[in-house]
């Protein structure tokens, strides 16, 4: 914990609340929720929160009642694999279960199934019952791809079977289905509504953890802001859930810079500093409609595809930045960097959950 504070140069933790994740007996602390903040003495202005400024956080995040985010901050979500699915599911069908052991490694089984996929998940029933059936509420961190046999040969040689895949790392749960169509068009169309309907339903789950919100450029009044480049809602992985956290990133001042994971828009409460510099890895999950990306071992999840590319791109300039521009970035500098990025998020949609899953929202349950 001393070792994470040291880390933080430009704000002090007067009281500390750290979340341990445990993790076959061992504990670390993913996270600092810093319910009092102190700054030095030059940028402690504006930072404590009187009355009045706690009613307007509280108007905003729709705690007087009359807000119009979907989700109010700050929430955190549980990911349970075993929850109820939601009825009815939005496509139901026979497709074959193709088993192997440990997700990897030669075909162990080989079952027709029915497969149905509902809003938060999916269920698989084997068609002689001879097997209990399977079920999975998924993640924001789920992915489906459309995958193709070893070889192209292979492809050729059976046009009328196809392979798609459902994926969740964080239950820790890959499915393998192929599906067997009259012919190769036919089996290409089948494949296709299999992927759309998952890749959707896990879309509307994701969108309904989001507030309702913009990307943004500008700072706020704190000096801590005043290098933000590029600022917005995503989607934050632990062991257990999901957290959403408002990120930060910042134009390079020194030789590194960092991404700010705030508990709000306001930028008063910090969860995490992510340092970032030239050999940050940067790991984007493909997949249909997949906005999942990982910053070294910290796993986000954007609102949309389009989003979660904005940010890779963004970030992975400021890695070039750091090899090669002069630093520390100019006023100027930074004045183009945040042109740049405002001419992409022109261009960004607008997503909204359809008006009758908007009452339901979250899909998860809150922790």
């Amino acid at each position: 914990l001393k070792a994470a504070i040291t880390h933080q140069p430009k704000i002090c933790q007067r009281r500390v609340r750290h979340i341990l994740c445990r993790t076959g007996g061992h504990a670390s602390a993913m996270f600092l929720c810093c319910r009092e903040q102190r700054a030095p003495e030059s940028e402690l202005v504006g930072l404590s929160l009187d009355a009045k400024a706690a009613k307007a956080k509280a108007t905003r995040h729709g705690q007087d009642g009359h807000g119009t985010g979907l989700v109010h901050l700050p929430a955190s979500f549980e990911v349970d694999g075993t929850a109820p699915l939601r009825e009815p599911p939005l496509k139901s069908g026979a497709v074959w279960f193709l088993q192997t052991k440990h997700y990897e490694g030669p075909l162990q089984d080989v079952s027709k199934v029915t497969l149905s996929i509902h809003l938060n998940g999916m269920r698989i029933r084997y068609s002689n019952n001879d097997k209990a059936t399977r079920s999975l509420a998924w993640s924001p961190f789920a992915v489906v791809q459309a995958n193709r046999f070893h070889n192209k040969k292979s492809d050729e040689l059976w046009p009328q079977l196809r392979l798609f895949k459902v994926s969740d790392f964080q239950n820790g749960v890959s499915c393998l289905f192929l599906v067997n169509g009259r012919s190769g068009e036919e089996a290409l169309h089948d494949r296709a509504e299999w992927v759309a309907t998952a890749s959707s339903a896990i879309r509307m789950l994701t969108l309904s953890l989001f507030p309702v919100f913009n990307v943004q450029t500008m700072p706020n009044n704190f000096q801590w802001t005043q290098t933000r480049v590029l600022a917005g809602h995503m989607l934050l992985f632990d062991l257990k859930g999901v957290t959403p956290v408002f990120c930060e990133l910042h134009a390079p001042v020194d030789y590194t810079t960092s991404l700010m994971a705030y508990e709000d828009d306001t930028c008063t409460c910090l969860l995490a500093n992510l340092i970032i510099d030239p050999d940050t890895k940067i790991v984007e999950r493909l997949g249909v409609d997949s906005s999942c990306f990982t910053l070294n071992e910290h796993h986000f999840a954007a609102r949309t595809v389009a989003e979660k590319t904005l940010w890779i791109r963004a970030i992975s300039n400021i890695k070039v930045k750091l090899r090669h521009a002069l630093l520390p970035t100019s006023d100027l500098e930074l004045k183009c960097y945040r042109n740049a990025v405002e001419e992409q998020i022109a261009y960004l949609p607008s997503p909204r959950l359809p008006a009758m899953l908007t009452e339901e929202a979250p899909l998860l349950k809150r922790r």
